[in-house]
């Protein structure tokens, strides 16, 4: 019989965890579907009686102790620390259980890294609380660290950390870090995309600290990773973290075991996946929906080739759009235009921003389709405000603009949401729209 899983929380958009949840079922050849079910913390007395229907489900943030009230028992991990992270549904009962611990310990052992001595955890919240119990089991001194002024945001897992361990427990800021450690451990979003710029570390700091682990997974050479390679240390990024605690799961769930060699291979499927050059991403819409703009941000971003159509074409003629309209007309564009997309169609790994006519024209039917292709939709309104000054638009010279733009979105649209995998809304800020697009890119199969 088929299993139905799933995974809980707000919001869910970036989650890898169906992909490697599918990837680990494959393993054991189970039968099931895994869902997601994002909604809000208010939501949840109406959405348990559904989650009651299920076989089982993760959880994660902001739902981990709001869970705990809606169960029937729980497994003494959970129960010992605070917070639940899978449920699995025995005869009706409700039954949580905490997989976080065990995947932090999976993911140092597999980077060769050992829990021992004197361990620094940047962060207070939730998984440095697991992370402190799993360094205090292994009899590790640890110490917490927060940022300048939050001191005392730490005190309270410091305390109770202290009552049940019978150990002091030290709290510095990030300007005190010094001396020597055996391994840091980021447990905040310090440096997850798409804020990658920042590291919890300096680059001097690191050298306080014989190996680091980094709890982020996206992206997969967080800032802090990079300056712990440079210098030799031993270092791992959170996905073999969250792999092993899938595979936890799965075994809670249906009761199968998984190798280390099989955690490592789903582990290294779900790398590609993040880092995926397979496949390229190509931007489709009217004329001002700001192609461009999102496509060097989003090329930026992901740290891939920029391909920009009307640009190419314009370097290989020498001259603008308009000027090749004028004195080769249109065919000869479009001709141009195939002719590009069929050279752009031959690999991956490119940001595409395409001219506004090449899907009505482009007679090359692998390069959207061997693609992510995005609609980035826009208004017809919103069009004219941005374009109305810009007089180097050739289908839009002569009277009445607003009327001929009108028109051309009437004709066009249909064609650009027939090509497109994913739509966009084009008048949201180029940031919220370079997420949203990542998060698709990350979806693909």
């Amino acid at each position: 019989m088929k299993k139905t899983l799933g995974l809980i929380g707000f919001p869910l958009s970036h989650s890898l965890s169906p992909f490697i949840q599918r990837k680990l079922f494959e393993i054991n050849q189970i039968c099931a579907d895994y869902s997601m079910f994002s909604f809000p913390t208010e939501q949840f007395d109406e959405k348990i009686a559904l989650l009651k229907e299920l076989n089982g489900f993760n959880i994660t943030i902001p739902h981990k102790q709001t869970i705990i009230k809606y169960l029937d028992t729980l497994d003494p991990t959970a129960a010992a620390y605070g917070a639940v992270n899978t449920v699995k549904n025995e005869n009706g009962r409700l039954v949580g259980f905490n997989t976080d611990g065990f995947g932090f310990l999976k993911g140092l052992q597999m980077a060769g890294i050992p829990l021992c001595g004197s361990v620094l955890i940047y962060g207070y919240g939730g998984v440095a609380r697991t992370i402190s119990y799993c360094a205090l089991e292994k009899n590790c001194t640890i110490t917490f660290c927060t940022r300048k002024g939050s001191r005392n945001k730490a005190s309270g897992l410091c305390l109770e950390l202290q009552k049940k361990f019978g150990v002091q427990i030290s709290v510095i800021e990030e300007n005190e870090i010094a001396g020597h450690y055996d391994l840091f451990v980021n447990a905040t979003p310090v440096g997850m995309f798409p804020n990658c710029d920042k590291s919890p570390l300096t680059r001097e700091q690191i050298s306080f600290f014989d190996a680091v682990f980094d709890t982020i997974y996206n992206p997969t050479e967080t800032l802090l990773l990079k300056y712990a390679k440079e210098q030799g240390k031993r270092f791992s990024n959170g996905l073999s973290m969250l792999v092993a605690q899938a595979a936890r799961a799965q075994s809670i769930w249906c009761d199968v075991s998984f190798s280390d060699e099989q955690i490592k291979a789903v582990t290294k499927a779900a790398e590609q996946k993040l880092n995926k050059r397979d496949k390229n991403i190509v931007l489709v819409g009217f004329m001002g929906s700001g192609k461009t703009t999102v496509s060097a941000l989003l090329a930026k971003t992901l740290n891939m080739e920029l391909a920009d159509t009307d640009s190419l074409i314009e370097q290989r003629y020498n001259m603008s759009v308009s000027e090749i309209f004028k004195q080769f007309g249109e065919a000869e564009f479009r001709k141009a235009e195939n002719e590009l997309a069929l050279e752009l169609s031959r690999d991956g790994g490119r940001v595409i921003s395409c001219g506004g006519g090449l899907p009505i024209f482009c007679k090359c039917e692998e390069f959207f389709e061997n693609a992510l292709t995005v609609y980035l939709e826009i208004t017809p309104k919103c069009v004219f405000e941005r374009l109305k000054n810009d007089t180097t638009r050739p289908l839009l010279n002569g009277d009445n603009p607003e009327e001929k733009i009108a028109r051309l979105m009437v004709e066009r649209q249909g064609i650009y949401e027939r090509v497109a995998k994913f739509r966009v809304n084009a008048e949201d800020c180029p940031e919220n729209i370079v997420k949203n697009i990542i998060s698709a890119y990350n979806n693909l199969e």
